[in-house]
C-alpha cells in the first residue's frame, strides 16, 4: 500500500452500503414509487439514471464502476427484502 493511503475497514463498507441502500430507495420513491426494485434494474437507462443520482447526492462521479457498484447493493437490498420485490 502506498504511503498515506488508507483502506476501508468491513464496518466502514457496510456503513457505506448502508448509506447508499438508504439512498436508493429514497430516489425510488421519489422518482418510481410505483416500481419494484426488479422493474428498475430491467429498465437499463433508468437503473443509469437512479445510479448517477446517488452518485450525485454522494459528491461522487458517477463512472461505470460506481454505477456497477449502486446497482449491486441495490441486488443485495432486495435480496434481504429491505426493498420492494415483484411479486409473483
Amino acid at each position: 500500500m502506498a504511503a498515506g493511503t488508507t483502506t476501508k475497514s468491513g464496518t466502514d463498507r457496510l456503513r457505506d452500503a448502508e448509506r447508499v441502500g438508504d439512498m436508493i430507495a429514497d430516489v425510488m420513491q421519489s422518482r418510481w414509487p410505483a416500481w419494484s426494485i426488479d422493474t428498475l434494474l430491467t429498465h437499463p437507462h433508468d437503473a443509469i439514471r437512479m445510479a448517477q443520482e446517488v452518485c450525485g447526492r454522494m459528491g461522487r462521479r458517477a463512472t461505470e464502476q460506481a454505477v456497477h457498484e449502486i446497482c449491486r447493493i441495490a441486488l443485495n437490498r432486495r435480496k434481504h427484502g429491505d426493498l420492494q420485490r415483484d411479486k409473483h
